[in-house]
């Protein structure tokens, strides 16, 4: 048996520093390998990290549901009538009587029957057209279009909406009504034997002062022979037939004839307009009369006369 030899660079004694010790090897890079510990600490965090991850897909379906359990239940029917779709009916009715209170009571309690109704929002929609708000009304069509894209009402109040802010802002015609037979379009599409389709539109081609569209649009609702707008359809066609016997001569004509109720500053206007009173004033004034024609109230002061002389009471 051989003898191992030691080698000579190799101290005697058997002690830790004869050792042979190894420089660390280097990765590709050049650079010193990470220490073993720096691995387990990464491991550890790994590790946790895996668990929280885990824990957070099992605690966020438990928190939806607590969530949702703990909202707002709808309430209990009381009777068969007691439905959405009921309260929403007479809400409409409601409103076109020009009660907004009770209209608004039978919305809010459509509302807690189901507050995911779309005819809820539409509802609401109105009650702001109404009052005015015309922001907040397109934002509740926009919820009711959401909810059901295919909801007739919706439209209808839609283009009802576009009429009513493009005519009381004052907005170019061309505009407003284009964007507003759009929508009523769309509601007679998916509904074609409701005629208040047909109505609302005739009534946003007055607003707009057409008037051979309008009755085109009554006459529409008067073939369909059925619906409660029957009667407020025929009341329209006369109406426009009045306007027709009476010829006015200007814009503002027809637009006077177009509302019930005129102020007598309206009433001056429509005189002046359709009368040409200024016109006639002038026609019959004596060819030598220098003196030019003085409104009521605005006499004019003779500057030869003595100031003494005026009475100014």
């Amino acid at each position: 048996m051989g003898v191992a030899q030691v080698s000579p660079d190799t101290p005697k004694g058997g002690s830790s520093s004869g050792v042979e010790r190894k420089l660390p090897k280097l990765d590709v890079a050049g650079s010193t390998p990470v220490s073993r510990s720096i691995f387990c600490t990464h491991t550890t965090h790994s590790y946790f990290s895996g668990i929280m991850i885990r824990f957070r897909i099992l605690i966020l379906p438990l928190s939806l549901l607590l969530l949702y359990g703990c909202g707002p239940k709808p309430e209990p029917s009381h009777s068969p009538l007691d439905t959405p779709t009921t309260h929403y009916s007479r809400g409409l009715a409601s409103f076109e009587q020009g009660k907004l209170m009770e209209a608004q009571t039978e919305f809010e309690r459509a509302a807690s029957l189901d507050d995911d109704y779309p005819g809820v929002f539409v509802g609401y929609a109105l009650v702001y057209m109404a009052q005015g708000e015309f922001w907040s009304a397109h934002q509740q069509i926009e919820k009711a279009l959401h909810e059901d894209g295919d909801f007739a009402d919706a439209y209808i109040a839609q283009g009802r909406l576009l009429a009513a802010e493009g005519s009381q802002r004052g907005f170019d015609s061309e505009d407003w009504l284009k964007e507003a037979l759009r929508a009523f379009d769309t509601a007679i599409d998916l509904q074609p034997a409701d005629g208040r389709a047909y109505f609302h539109r005739g009534m946003a081609y007055l607003a707009a002062r057409d008037l051979m569209a309008a009755e085109k649009s009554f006459l529409q609702v008067q073939k369909l022979k059925r619906g409660p707008l029957m009667a407020s359809a025929l009341g329209q066609i006369e109406r426009i037939q009045q306007i027709r016997r009476a010829a006015p001569g200007s814009e503002w004509g027809i637009q006077l004839g177009l509302v019930e109720k005129i102020t007598r500053a309206e009433l001056t206007v429509l005189l002046l307009e359709e009368l040409k009173l200024a016109e006639l004033v002038r026609q019959r004034r004596p060819a030598g009369d220098p003196q030019p024609f003085q409104p009521p109230g605005d006499e004019q002061i003779d500057s030869s006369r003595d100031p003494d002389d005026i009475d100014f009471s």
